[in-house]
């Protein structure tokens, strides 16, 4: 994936990045050194926080646009349960902690040793929240 970013038409932090590379159907697709197909925006996230999707999650764009690429409007997601929405973090009107709260709580989690039960009542969550959180499926 060396070449990834080249196929990207990259612009500013708050606008949509299109992917320019092969298109498959309404997504942006790749083939992995390994040879397995990826869409264009998981690889963008994925190169982003250096890690593969955690598993019961998938990458999905923020601002609708099913061809863009840029890290900052990418969120994985989790899969069970209720269909995943595209609208993710404090822009989600159901959104109960803000992203600085969900970067404190990550913190506490790992550096603390606090556990996700104890996480849950100081930020009035359920302990479920607090492990997709922490794994990375929310937010």
């Amino acid at each position: 994936m060396t070449n990834f970013w080249s196929r990207v038409e990259q612009g500013l932090d708050d606008e949509c990045w299109p992917w320019r590379g092969h298109r498959a159907g309404r997504r942006g697709m790749l083939k992995t050194p390994a040879g397995h197909k990826i869409t264009a925006h998981a690889a963008a996230w994925m190169l982003k926080h250096r890690t593969r999707v955690p598993d019961g999650c998938r990458v999905e764009q923020d601002c609708g646009n099913r061809f863009c690429c840029n890290p900052s409007h990418l969120a994985a997601v989790q899969l069970k349960g209720k269909a995943p929405t595209a609208v993710t973090g404090e822009r989600n009107g159901n959104s109960k902690l803000t992203d600085e709260q969900v970067t404190e709580l990550r913190a506490h989690y790992k550096r603390e040793g606090v556990t996700q039960a104890q996480l849950a009542k100081i930020y009035g969550i359920t302990q479920g929240q607090v492990s997709r959180i922490v794994r990375g499926c929310n937010r």
